[in-house]
This record gives structure tokens, sequence and C-alpha cells, in this order.
């Protein structure tokens, strides 16, 4: 029977002589050593794939020696049939226990210091199987041992950070820190396990960090995304109710005129026969008097019956110019109001109140600061209505936007009005004042209620006092109720944090916010009182330093809102 080839029995990674040979799944075999080293270099723990074919094994199998593979090989070994190795060329480490032809040494053994061809890595295998083994190195000797003393460098100076021999401990390195190789490499291992473990920590929230990140960046774009939706519908459905509102407004006009105008058409149909009859009548008229003989003219006047009526002109049933001017008013109101609302809402966009102090409080703070209040005393609303005063607007106080109505009772927001001039009047806020109060008496009381008128919740509205000397020309914060520093005022309006706003001096807070049908304003020394009125009386808020000894009660109207004084 012919011998296999020397090439079957070659690893086709170290391209050697098989050392303890292993086989993989698909057939292929291996040096186990040099098949561990490519796993561990190429592989995750999980999968593994064969260097020769790259089949992929999943999960990675385990390796042990094929037995039958290592009995043929030592067989061929021992007939001489398979030669030891190959010869070592220049740049090879060549096997030290070779005497005659150098071969290429397979393993260095680090107890023996010695480098092993094939060969005699499997004697030395047999005879000493617990020896430390590690690839070829050249020069192991010079490295292993002290180059002035020829001893192992079994000690390690840490002055100057260097292996040295027995001898040189007693020698040069006398007076230095000296330790065995083994404690020093027990020591750098642990510093390197500490390093290590630390490393895997940061690691770990580093990559915990970098999920979270990604987290919060998923949610913002989801959120984000979740906004541009809904804006886009609250826009789309206000764009479709304007849309649906222009060809409502439109369509009334279209309406009135085609009523107009088929009036115009049965009126005029109605003159033109009317026309035509007074021509008849004219023409037999003017031929009655062209004939001269008194006889026959006798005769034909006197059938001529006396035809002649008076004019009545039909006249047109709808006032259209009065319908349409009703129909533009209420358009320029709504563009106005819509408008005003813009301007708001970019203002809350761009957020910029820096000019005027604001003090807003956190969720926590709010709370805390509401159950802290002492819940003041409320006395039976008939106990108010003694104090109960007649308020009357000055209505020479009154802006252009502010409209009376009921014997100016109430007042609402509206287009401009000429009003006369005169330096009592808001030129530019939307506010009117009221008589003056004195409040200087420690038994002087008034209580008066009113009636408010939001379109919507969020709608402005204020209602408070303020002294003789707010400005009345101007928009800035001296002239504006809440904002001017000798005004005491609630704006109705309901934030997004259902509060109310309450201004006092100039400075802004939140209050919670409460449902009413009327609101009670009681006035007495130094101090003003806000009263929800529904069945019950509900406190509001209270301003206990009100230092003016003549107050008068201000309003400020806001688009879309109306307040009517109480006849109590």
């Amino acid at each position: 029977m012919a011998s296999p080839s020397q090439d079957k029995f070659v690893c086709a990674i170290c391209l050697d002589i098989f050392s303890n040979p292993t086989t993989l799944p698909c057939g292929h075999s291996f040096c186990l050593q040099c098949m561990h080293g490519y796993w561990e270099l190429s592989s995750s723990s999980d999968t593994a794939s064969c260097p020769q074919c790259l089949h992929t094994f999943n999960p990675r199998p385990s390796l042990h020696k094929n037995l039958i593979l290592c009995e043929i090989l030592e067989e061929l070994r021992s007939s001489g049939k398979l030669s030891p190795g190959a010869e070592a060329g220049p740049e090879d480490v060549v096997c030290d226990l070779c005497t005659t032809t150098k071969l290429k040494g397979r393993k260095s053994c680090l107890d023996c210091l010695v480098t092993l061809c094939q060969s005699h890595l499997t004697t030395h295998e047999k005879a000493s199987g617990d020896h430390t083994l590690v690839d070829p190195v050249k020069q192991l000797k010079a490295q292993q041992q002290c180059a002035a003393h020829g001893k192992p460098l079994d000690w390690f100076c840490r002055t100057d950070g260097m292996c040295i021999c027995e001898l040189c401990v007693s020698e040069q390195h006398l007076i230095h820190e000296t330790v065995t190789v083994p404690e020093e490499v027990d020591k750098r291992q642990k510093l390197i396990l500490q390093e290590s473990s630390e490393h895997k920590q940061q690691l770990q929230k580093t990559l915990a960090e970098i999920s979270n990140l990604q987290l919060k960046a998923d949610s913002i774009k989801n959120s984000s995304q979740e906004v541009r939706t809904e804006i886009t519908k609250k826009f789309t459905a206000m764009i479709k109710v304007i849309e649906e509102a222009h060809r409502k407004v439109i369509g009334l006009v279209n309406n009135d005129e085609q009523v107009v105008l088929r009036q115009v058409d049965s009126i005029r149909s109605q003159l033109q026969q009317r026309s035509a009859e007074l021509s008849r009548n004219e023409n037999q008229l003017s031929s009655l008097l062209k004939i001269n003989h008194h006889l026959i003219f006798l005769q034909e006047s006197s059938c001529l019956k006396a035809s002649v009526q008076p004019l009545d002109f039909p006249q047109l049933k709808t006032d259209v110019q009065s319908t349409m001017a009703h129909v533009n008013v209420a358009v320029t109101e709504l563009a106005t109001w819509v408008e005003q609302r813009m301007q708001l809402f970019k203002q809350n966009l761009d957020k910029r109140n820096s000019a005027h102090p604001k003090k807003v409080k956190t969720n926590e703070e709010f709370i805390i600061s509401t159950q802290n209040k002492k819940t003041p005393m409320v006395l039976p609303k008939t106990q108010y209505l003694r104090f109960a005063k007649g308020l009357r607007f000055n209505i020479n106080s009154a802006n252009g936007n502010v409209r009376f109505y009921n014997g100016y009772q109430t007042v609402s927001y509206s287009t401009p009005i000429n009003y006369p001039d005169h330096p009592d009047r808001f030129d530019r806020q939307p506010q009117v004042l009221c008589d003056s109060l004195w409040i200087g008496n420690s038994k002087n009381y008034s209580y008066f209620e009113l009636e408010l008128f939001k379109s919507h919740s969020s709608d402005h509205i204020c209602v408070g006092f303020t002294d003789c000397s707010i400005e009345r020309k101007g928009i800035g914060p001296s002239s504006m109720l809440g904002r001017y520093n000798q005004s005491w005022c609630l704006d109705l309006h309901v934030t997004t944090r259902n509060t109310f706003l309450a201004f006092e001096k100039g400075v802004e807070s939140e209050i919670p916010s409460v449902s009413y049908n009327r609101i009670g304003m009681f006035l007495e020394t130094w101090s003003l009182s806000f009263y929800s009125v529904t069945d019950t009386m509900t406190l509001i808020h209270k301003f206990t330093s009100i230092n003016a000894s003549t107050v008068y009660p201000a309003f400020r109207i806001g688009a879309g809102t109306a307040l009517s004084l109480c006849q109590l």
C-alpha cells in the first residue's frame, strides 16, 4: 500500500506538519494550538469559521485531538516516512536540539529555555507536559538570562524598572527595591485587572449613556412629529373654518344681491308696462288735440276715460346696503380679533416679556403656596350687599375700542369709535374707568358685582383698581392696568396651568382659577378682595397693600369680551 503524501499532513495555518491535530465539523484538520489561536483572533465568543473553507459554525464547536490522525502521524514518524519538519530558513527560529540539519522551531519552552522542532516537541511533551510553551522566540536564552552573569532573570528591580538575576540583586541593585519576578507579575496583573475593570465599567456607562441619548433623541423625534401632526391638524381645521365662514359670508352677500336684483327686474318690468301704457295714452291725447272740427273733437274726447293716476313707484323691500354694511362690520371685527390673537400668539412664541417683571412659580411652589394660605373668613352675601355701591362708567375715559350698551351699563370690545378728544381718555389702551371711590376712612366699605362674557376661556379681561395718576396716553406700562405700579387687578385669562393672573404694582403672579357667574369686588381700608359669585361667595384673591386714598375701578377689555355693571 502506498504511503500518503506528506502534504496531506500540513497545517494550513502554520504550514508545518500537524501538532496535536484537530478536525472541524466541515472535515478540515489543523493544529490544535493553531486553531485555538485563530479563533481567538478572528471570531466572536459564540460563532467561528473554518480558515480554509470559511464555513461558519454557530455555536462554536469544542476542539479535541483527532486520536486516529495522531496515531497515523506517530506511525509515519517512527517508520521514517514523515520528515520531522521543515528546514529553518534565514528568518526562522531554529530548533536548539537539532545537531545536524537545523529544523524550524515549533514552540519555545520557557522552563527549559529551548526552542523545539516538531519531533523534539513531541518527545518534550511526553516527558514534560506541564512546561510553559509559547510561539518560537529568537534568542530565548539571551532574553531569559542575565547578560553579565548568565543567570536566570528571576528578580525585578522596581527602582530601575528592569529584570535582574540574583547576583545583580546583591551587587549593583543592593540598595534598590527588588522583588521576585512572580511578585512583580502578580502586582501588575492586579493593577491591570483593576484598570480593566474600571475600563469595563466606564465602557458600560458610556454605552448606557449612548443608549439613553438615543432614546431621548427618538423620544424627541416622536414628540416633535406628534406635535407637528397635531399643529398641522389644528391649522388645517382653522383654515377650513375660515374658508367655510368665507363661503358662508360670500353666500349671504350673493343671496342678498340676487334677491334685490330679482326685485329690481320685477319693478323694472312693472315700470316698463306703465311706461308703455302712458305712451299709448299720450299718443291718443296728441291725436285728439290735432282734430279741428269741434263736434268731432267733443265726440272723441267724451269717449276718453280719466285714466291719469297718481304716480306710485314700487319700492325695494330689502335694504341691501344696510345688510352688506352689517356683514362687512362683522367681518372687520373678526379680522381685527384674529389679527390681535395672532400678535399675542407670536409674542407667546417669542417669549419676549423681559421688559416687565414676572414672578412665575413652579408647580411645587404653586401647590405649597396654595396649601399654606389661610382660608379667609367669608361673610354671607347678604352682609356684603349692605355695602353695595352703584357704579357708573366714566365715558370720557373710554378708549375708542370700548363700546357702550344698555344705557352705559355694559361695555364690549369693538372696532374703533371716534370719541371726542378728552384728557381722561385712553388713546391706545382698550380700557375704561368708573367714578372714584374713597378708601381712606376705616368705616368706608364698597361692594359691587360684575357680569363678564368671554368667547373663550383664554380671552383676556382685566378687572381691578388704579389711582388717578395712570397715564391716559401711549401704550407703555405706565398706562396699562396691571403693569402700572399703582394698580391692582386680576386677569381672568385661564392659562395653560389652569390659573388666573394677579397683578400688584406691576408684578405678575399666578393664582388658582375658579368658576364664576359673577365677580364680586369688596373694597375696604387698604385692601381689595375678589369673589366668585355663584350660589355662594368664594374668595379668588385679596390685595392687602393698596396704599392709595382714592382709587378708580378700572377695566381692560380684550377682543371677544364684554362686561356689565350689575344693579344690586
